[in-house]
């Protein structure tokens, strides 16, 4: 009972204020007072005793009665204070007031229902079945709004339903992965996947989102000594190309893996993991995934085993300084970006793509000034000793990288797409055979050769 309630007897007073809630459109404070009796009688809780005001009739109600009653109501009567459950072979016992929802008796009932507030009961998937439309005797919310499917027909939504819906929501939103298992509260990442309703489009979309860059806060340099020259900004393979009018290929890669290779350009998993196979076969990429490839164990495995391989590391999402062959497209970079940093990581891998070396000179210039700059202002102060060796190290880590990028493309024949790269995309007009024709016209009426 309520600590308010101190007597042996109930008061109707006490039962409107602390005990009885009712979802009937009763006649003001009187019509509930008469809801309340009624519902006493049907429950067998005596009266004590009446005493009548005029119309008004007070009534004293027994309190062992109505405990008798909350204890029938709750959700074990023999224990009602305790909530069991099985874990396996082991039966666990907790107090009801510690699990994270509990409700009122008749909680989820949205017909005239009436309840005991004490009359606390752990919140289940029962419950909630008929709340959402599932039962067509019982009052949905769906109903009490007068929500009805594009048909007209009633809404009946299942338990689990809402869970995939707010899972495929963050998915859409460009949450990580990690953290919708997180939010879904799921222990592994790969049981979002069943989780996540999207259309292939919705699916590319989310992935791009999660590589792509601002071009308008690409940032600008200057043009150096490196070879090739850096771009004035980070650009893409296709601006590259665009500009240069020409794509480096690798003469043992036939040119669909070419066009691939150089543009990025992975429509989906299988596609890359085919990419990958050749790449590796002819040893072209750079990292730690290539030199395991190399190894005796996996050069000299059976098909199977290399196929189980570049599954399981068939992920090439575009970083600035190369490729990951984690899926942080979804999952996010659990190593916080290192590889833009030049900390060195072994998912980092230099595909040999169109702009990746300029990208990659890029870091390595900013990061080598960035050095030369630190170490000139912090160089006698022990408390900077730390931090110095760690930027050498990234500067270390980008020389390499650089190097390695430039060794992959001096092994490349630059093809040449187009006659005048410059001219791809220019604001100049079309020269169409009517516009030749139109200028050889005066010549030709003079008769001129």
């Amino acid at each position: 009972m309520p600590p308010e309630i101190k007597g042996d007897d109930i008061t109707t007073e006490e039962f409107v204020d602390f005990l009885f809630l009712s979802n009937g459109n009763s006649r003001g404070y009187a019509g509930l007072k008469d809801r309340i009796h009624k519902w006493t009688q049907k429950q067998g809780i005596s009266v004590v005793r009446e005493a009548r005001q005029g119309r008004q009739i007070d009534r004293w109600y027994s309190r062992n009665d109505v405990e008798k009653v909350i204890r029938n109501l709750m959700y074990q009567p023999e224990h009602p204070l305790d909530f069991e459950f099985n874990d396996g072979n082991k039966k666990h016992t907790i107090k009801l007031d510690e699990l994270l929802l509990v409700v009122p008796s008749s909680a989820l009932n949205l017909a005239n229902a009436s309840r005991l507030l004490p009359a606390v009961q752990p919140l289940s998937g029962d419950d909630m079945l008929p709340f959402l439309g599932r039962f067509k005797h019982r009052v949905s919310i769906f109903n009490k709004y007068k929500l009805t499917e594009s048909d007209g027909t009633d809404i009946r939504l299942r338990t689990h339903a809402p869970r995939h819906n707010i899972n495929t929501f963050l998915a859409l939103s460009g949450i990580s992965e990690h953290q919708q298992a997180m939010a879904m509260g799921r222990v592994s990442i790969e049981q979002n996947a069943a989780y996540q309703h999207m259309t292939t489009v919705e699916k590319q979309k989310v992935e791009r989102n999660s590589i792509e860059y601002d071009e308008s806060k690409a940032i600008a340099i200057k043009p150096t000594d490196f070879t090739p020259s850096i771009q004035k900004h980070i650009s893409t393979p296709v601006e590259i190309v665009k500009k240069q009018g020409k794509m480096l290929v690798n003469p043992s890669l036939d040119l669909e893996s070419n066009l691939q290779n150089s543009f990025h350009a992975l429509d989906d998993k299988e596609m890359t993991e085919n990419l990958i196979e050749k790449l590796l076969n002819d040893d072209i990429l750079l990292g730690e995934m290539q030199e395991a490839w190399n190894s005796s164990d996996l050069r000299n495995a059976n098909k199977e085993t290399k196929k189980q391989f570049v599954e399981t590391h068939g992920f090439m999402h575009v970083t600035v300084n190369g490729a990951c062959t984690e899926n942080i497209a979804t999952s996010g970079c659990a190593h916080r970006l290192r590889c833009v940093s030049g900390s060195g990581c072994v998912h980092l891998h230099v595909t040999g793509r169109s702009g990746e070396l300029e990208n990659i000179a890029f870091t390595y210039k900013k990061k080598t000034e960035n050095l030369a700059k630190f170490q000139a202002e912090y160089s006698d102060d022990p408390a900077y000793k730390d931090a110095i060796s760690h930027m050498k190290n990234q500067v270390k880590n980008l020389k390499t990288l650089y190097e390695k990028s430039k060794k992959l493309q001096s092994n490349k024949i630059a093809l040449q797409v187009f006659n005048n790269g410059d001219s791809l995309g220019s604001s100049q007009p079309r020269r169409t055979l009517i516009d030749l024709y139109s200028e050889a016209l005066p010549a030709l009426l003079k008769g001129d050769n």
